[in-house]
C-alpha cells in the first residue's frame, strides 16, 4: 500500500516537473527570439549613417554607435565618463542645444540644424534630432541624440540660392 502511494506521488510530481520543464522551454524560446530581435536592432543602429547615442538625464553617454564615435569623438576615446557638454564643448552645448535638451526631457522631439564649432577651419552642418528616452513606465530617463551631417545638402542649397540670385541680377541688367 505504501509503495502504491509512493508511486502515485512520484507520478504526480513527475507530471508537474514535466509541465514546468515545458513552460521553461517556452520561456527560453521566447527569450531567444527576443534576443535575436535585439541583435537585429543593434545591427540596424550600427549600420545607420547617422551618429546616434543614448544620453542620460545628466548628459552622460549610455550607448553610442560607431558613427557617433567617428563624428563626435576620437574612435578610441572612452565616452563612459564624458558628458555631452564636455564632449561638444560647454559653450556650444549651452548656446545650441541646452534649451532643446530641456524641452526634449519634457517629452518633446526636437530638431536643430547647427554648425559644430569644434574646428574653426571646418564648415560642417548638422541636423540634430533629440528624442525622449522612456522607461517601461513611460518615465523619461534620458534622450536619444541623432546627428546627421548635412553639410553637402546645405552647400548645394546655398549654391542654388546664389545661382538664383545671379540669374535674377542677370535679368535685371
Amino acid at each position: 500500500m505504501a509503495t502504491l502511494l509512493f508511486r502515485s506521488k512520484v507520478k504526480k510530481r513527475t507530471e508537474e516537473l514535466s509541465e514546468t520543464n515545458k513552460q521553461l522551454n517556452l520561456q527560453i524560446e521566447e527569450r531567444k527570439r527576443t534576443e535575436l530581435e535585439l541583435r537585429k536592432f543593434a545591427r540596424m543602429v550600427e549600420a545607420s549613417s547617422d551618429a546616434m547615442a543614448l544620453i542620460d538625464k545628466e548628459h552622460h553617454h549610455i550607448l553610442v554607435n560607431s558613427v557617433y564615435r567617428d563624428t563626435v569623438a576620437a574612435p578610441a576615446r572612452d565616452l563612459d565618463d564624458i558628458s555631452l557638454p564636455e564632449l561638444l564643448g560647454g559653450e556650444f552645448f549651452n548656446k545650441e542645444l541646452k534649451e532643446s535638451v530641456l524641452s526634449c526631457l519634457q517629452g518633446r522631439v526636437i530638431s536643430v540644424q547647427t554648425m559644430p564649432r569644434r574646428d574653426p577651419r571646418s564648415t560642417s552642418y548638422w541636423d540634430i534630432t533629440l528624442s525622449p528616452y522612456c522607461l517601461d513606465n513611460n518615465e523619461i530617463d534620458g534622450y536619444v541624440i541623432d546627428i546627421r551631417d548635412v553639410t553637402e545638402q546645405v552647400e548645394i542649397q546655398n549654391r542654388l540660392e546664389n545661382a538664383q540670385k545671379m540669374e535674377a541680377i542677370g535679368l535685371l541688367a
